[in-house]
């Protein structure tokens, strides 16, 4: 699960009152049968999985030889263009010039083709494979009358962690679906499942926040974020510089003088570019090895805590969980005073009788696409979106037309107006360039917005079931639940007539909008 949707499904807001739902629509299970699978176990021995990966890595090999080669044409150009001597055509050098224009947009055009086909790959993979995960799960439950197939938790015990089996089994269909093998036992073993596990829940939002280390690690990462920002402050001071010793240059300085001011630039702008996008990587780099730091503390932490109260499974992905199978507040006086280095806390004794809880589960996204106050929020970003981007279109129709007015100017063209004009190219394209991250930037910023406001609701409605329901904890984005566990379509019922009683309200009919300013309106 995406780590961020995963962080936004802990938010828990909100009590309200419902009607429609009873607690006699639940069925009644003498026990409910659960096991676990963990993905990075299973994972690396994936046949599929591998398969795919070598794929993907191969495609990019034969495209990263033809950049590589590219790139060193570009370089022999460049070396041609700056050993001309002045004997040389001004109009040859200009289209020695174009050609390596040119050439570095075919390699950059090339390097993002190629960045995105990496990535479509990837999730191509990731879509398979989750696929065949879903696949596996229904096989294996149908197979073993299990109710529930939970992933991603905090901790499993042994005997609810079905992990190996599970892996055997998908490479053992990969293969028979592949054709690589005419193998008629294509099912595994698995223990019977008789109980209810013992579980227990944890909120990773309300653990992080509370933890004492989380300010020595921000920290840690701000000091170095602070020291790449001020290397690059200085080359881009260094960059208006010569950009403004180029703009004011004496008439009389040679075009040999001005093309290497020019080279300058184009090297400042390139490192600043490089020096940012290694900043970037950095960061978020710096950022996931905390967010593993303190995701393997806290599984640590659930791990001891599971050991010793003889729990089962320690969940972290749920969208709602009671308080008295919340453990949060445990998890952070335990990792706290580990930072500090103080004695571990005390047992805490549970009762044989708090560890029957009832489970519901439900499907996010199913959700989200049945909501009416969804698809009208998405057909309003669309509209503004379009909107923002026709202005950035026409820079580009502008920039396209000004490339083309360069390439056809003759040899009598004076040297001056050509480089005027190249002058207002670079502008232009960085004009849009800036316009066109920044647009990026707002479109992300809307739709998490937009994502933030649904999950809430979720949120808040998954509070509102629950407790109608008397139920301990819901669920989100398990790998197999049998159809009697989920509630979805509850909360579709649910938020689609709230959000339709809501935009009744929101309406005043003409009359209405009279009579409020004058009462004696509706007597006539």
């Amino acid at each position: 699960m995406n780590i961020r949707i995963f962080l936004l499904l802990s938010l828990l807001n909100g009590v309200y009152c419902i009607d429609f739902l009873r607690a006699e629509n639940l069925p009644e299970k003498n026990h409910t049968a659960i096991c676990v699978v963990e993905p990075m176990k299973i994972l690396p021995d994936l046949s599929e999985w591998n398969d795919c990966k070598d794929e993907i890595r191969q495609d990019f090999e034969k495209t990263a030889l033809q950049i590589k080669s590219m790139e060193e044409s570009l370089q022999k150009k460049t070396h041609d263009l700056n050993n001309m001597g002045s004997a040389v055509k001004e109009s040859s050098k200009d289209a020695k010039r174009e050609e390596i224009l040119s050439l570095r947009n075919d390699i950059e055009l090339k390097r993002q083709l190629a960045q995105e086909h990496v990535s479509r790959g990837q999730q191509e993979t990731e879509m398979k494979v989750l696929a065949s995960v879903a696949n596996t799960s229904k096989k294996i439950a149908q197979e073993h009358d299990l109710d529930l197939v939970l992933a991603n938790v905090a901790h499993a015990s042994d005997r609810v962690d079905i992990s190996q089996p599970f892996k055997d089994q998908m490479n053992k269909d990969y293969v028979s679906r592949t054709k690589k093998s005419d193998a008629k036992d294509n099912s595994v073993t698995l223990p019977t499942i008789h109980f209810t596990p013992k579980i227990r829940v944890i909120e990773p939002i309300s653990i992080v926040n509370q933890l004492e280390e989380r300010s020595t690690i921000e920290n840690s990462i701000k000091k170095e974020v602070e020291a790449k920002v001020k290397q690059i402050k200085t080359l881009e001071e260094s960059l208006q510089k010569e950009l403004m010793d180029l703009q004011t240059a004496n008439p009389s300085m040679s075009l040999e003088a001005k093309e290497k001011k020019r080279e300058k630039v184009l090297s400042l702008r390139n490192d600043i570019e490089l020096k940012k996008q290694t900043a970037q990587e950095s960061f978020e780099r710096l950022q996931q090895d905390a967010e593993l730091k303190i995701l393997n503390m806290i599984a640590q932490t659930a791990k001891d805590y599971a050991k010793l109260h003889t729990i089962d499974i320690v969940l972290a992905n749920v969208i709602y969980a009671s308080e008295r199978v919340n453990v949060s507040a445990e998890f952070v006086d335990q990792m706290n005073a580990q930072y500090k280095k103080e004695p571990k806390k005390s047992k805490k004794e549970i009762k044989e009788d708090d560890f029957a809880v009832s489970i519901r589960v439900i499907d996010p996204l199913k959700i989200i696409n049945g909501l009416d106050e969804w698809k009208d929020q998405v057909t309003d970003i669309t509209k503004e979106l379009e909107e923002r981007m026709k202005a950035i279109k026409k820079l580009d129709e502008t920039l396209h037309q000004k490339t083309q007015e360069l390439q056809n100017m003759g040899s009598a063209v004076k040297a001056s107006v050509k480089e005027t004009k190249r002058e207002e190219l670079l502008t232009l394209h960085d004009e849009i360039e800036r316009k066109k991250q920044t647009f990026q930037e707002y479109a992300e910023r809307l739709q998490r917005e937009a994502e933030m406001k649904m999950f809430e609701k979720l949120s808040q409605t998954a509070k509102i079931i629950a407790q109608k329901l008397g139920v301990d904890i819901i669920v989100a984005n398990v790998v197999y639940a049998v159809e009697d566990m989920y509630v979805s379509g509850e909360f579709i019922t649910y938020l689609n007539n709230e959000y339709r009683n809501k935009k009744a309200k929101d309406v005043v009919l003409p009359k209405q909008q009279e009579s409020d300013k004058n009462p004696a309106a509706l007597k006539k």
